[in-house]
């Protein structure tokens, strides 16, 4: 927006009388390109999307726990090996395996539609979310292809695959949660700066620089089990 030249006298007043009264009340000041723009899109459209982000992991074995293999039976020398085999295969990887947790708040008045699943030739129902890395690249989420048996523990905190549709009723107290997992070109995931999801009718932005990196799956679980 272009400022007239007649208003910048008031304006360089105001401001410093707000930081003057700042300094005064010992409050600190953080120039609005430190806190980037890409943020502040983000938090302007959480407040008035019923969609927000619970979290982003990165986890470095990959969608592979490591403690189930062999059924969960494995010894812990054979889980150290298949740790290791997972996490080398992941860096290796073209892509980097990225888990986002999102949830829905209920309205007061209004009920929300939950979704838009769709359908694959093999029969399955996928979510149908996309995540685009700074307007370029946009990634399907594959989660319901790849279940694994640390899915019933998200489950047991609430988290859906998003294959589904369903209804968010008015006044209800609990959100809606749901868990998606996208495999990002290592490009993006290393040096992309915004990602946008599109979920039905809701969407948000976070920044890549907020995907958390964590040993395995498990490690995840037991983040969101700790928050």
């Amino acid at each position: 927006m272009i400022v007239k030249s007649k208003l910048m006298g008031g304006v360089g007043t105001l401001a410093l009388s707000a930081i003057i009264a700042c300094g005064m009340a010992g409050c600190s000041l953080q120039p609005a390109e430190q806190q980037g723009p890409d943020r502040q899109g983000a938090e302007q459209q959480s407040e008035s999307s019923p969609l927000s982000l619970v979290g982003a992991f990165h986890p470095l074995t990959g969608a592979s726990e490591p403690t189930e293999y062999n059924k969960g039976a494995a010894t812990e020398e054979q889980i150290a090996v298949a740790a290791d085999n997972a996490t080398k295969n992941e860096a290796n990887s073209d892509t980097k395996t990225v888990f986002v947790m999102v949830e829905v708040r209920p309205d007061d008045q209004e009920n929300l539609a939950i979704g838009s699943p769709e359908m694959l030739s093999s029969g399955e129902r996928v979510s149908g979310a996309e995540l685009t890395v700074d307007g370029i690249n946009t990634y399907n989420d594959s989660y319901s292809l790849n279940r694994k048996g640390y899915f019933s523990l998200l489950s047991d905190l609430g988290y859906h695959d998003g294959g589904n549709s369903d209804t968010l009723y008015a006044g209800t107290t609990e959100p809606y949660r749901a868990v998606f997992l996208f495999w990002i070109g290592n490009n993006d995931f290393e040096n992309g700066g915004t990602a946008h999801l599109e979920w039905g009718d809701f969407g948000i932005d976070f920044n890549m620089s907020d995907v958390r990196e964590v040993d395995s799956p498990l490690e995840m679980v037991n983040a969101l089990q700790e928050a």
